[in-house]
């Protein structure tokens, strides 16, 4: 990978707020943006799957728009109790795809690192809506699992009536629960620095940090 000089110093900045944990979500939607086209999908299928949502916050195509049309044709249809046609992304295949990141832009990332990138990215994708033009639509919310404490990305087709599905989840947080009844996060989140702390906070309050 090349970079020319002024990319080395935009790089430096990204490398100095994550390796000292200083970061909040715009930072990180920043440095999404930065590294967008110089990640290639084949390795970083997911990453980039995110930096294109990150940057195009209505879209018609990628790995969210192929799942909910995928659940819409197959009728919410249950395999294996899964819906059919529909695959998430596992803790572990994210964490991987960081890992290369980390090594490919010389970036120390350890765990609470790539946790707190996590916590930004799910923040940041929040409300983001999918139509791919031919009569498929759906859009991400945000969700805690009271049961494992987890934060959740769901699909939804955004109706009264709409069935979710999960997309992505991970962590085990000590979350305040009694912000959320039923753990869906209709309010806006913001994933914030307080006291050196990452928060992920709403109107209601602070829902969890780090």
């Amino acid at each position: 990978m090349t970079l020319d000089i002024k990319e080395k110093v935009i790089l430096n900045h990204y490398k100095e707020i994550i390796e000292t944990r200083s970061f909040d979500e715009y930072d990180i939607l920043g440095f999404l943006i930065f590294i967008r086209e110089k990640l290639d999908k084949s390795n970083f299928s997911i990453i980039t799957e995110f930096a294109d949502l990150i940057a195009h916050r209505h879209r018609d195509r990628g790995i969210v728009m192929n799942n909910i049309r995928e659940a819409i044709t197959n009728n919410y249809q249950r395999e294996n109790n899964k819906v059919k046609g529909y695959h998430g992304i596992k803790w572990e295949t994210w964490k991987n795809e960081w890992e290369k990141v980390s090594s490919k832009f010389n970036i120390k990332m350890d765990k609470t690192i790539i946790i707190e990138i996590t916590i930004c990215i799910y923040s940041l994708a929040q409300n983001t809506t999918y139509n791919d033009g031919n009569g498929n639509v759906g859009k991400i919310e945000l969700f805690i699992d009271l049961t494992t404490n987890s934060l959740c990305l769901c699909t939804t087709e955004g109706f009264s009536d709409s069935f979710y599905i999960c997309f992505s989840k991970f962590g085990k947080f000590n979350i305040n629960k009694n912000l959320f009844d039923i753990g869906h996060i209709k309010e806006a989140v913001e994933a914030q620095r307080k006291d050196g702390k990452l928060i992920l906070t709403c109107c209601k309050g602070t829902i969890l940090e780090i």
